[in-house]
């Protein structure tokens, strides 16, 4: 008749265990370096796009260009142009205003 060990059952069940354990903490290593990896290159694709969008508004020369992503779109114009305009639209309408008026003689 077939005899069974304790100490053989025990054994077995250590080696099931201890294997199981390996097998548990090397996916969850791996996991967290799959993880690790797709935030890294999601933080680098997002510089990347902010790099290339300063680029392009540096590149613009004050005009407007489109930025799209699928359906939708927007004009982009640098504030630092708005400013400028707005500056020396404003500088006309201060020299007109500060133009001596001659005096009347009478």
């Amino acid at each position: 008749m077939l005899s069974i060990n304790k100490q053989d059952v025990l054994k077995t069940i250590l080696i099931i265990w201890f294997f199981a354990t390996t097998v548990y903490v090397a996916y969850d290593l791996y996991a967290g370096y799959k993880i690790r990896g797709m935030q890294a290159a999601y933080q680098q694709g997002y510089a990347t796009s902010i790099d290339d969008l300063i680029k392009k508004t540096k590149a613009s020369n004050c005009q407007s260009f489109e930025v799209k992503k699928d359906d939708q779109q927007i004009q982009i114009v640098d504030a630092q142009c708005q400013q400028q305009a707005q500056a020396q639209a404003q500088a006309p309408a201060q020299a007109q205003a500060q133009v001596p008026v001659p005096a009347v003689k009478k």
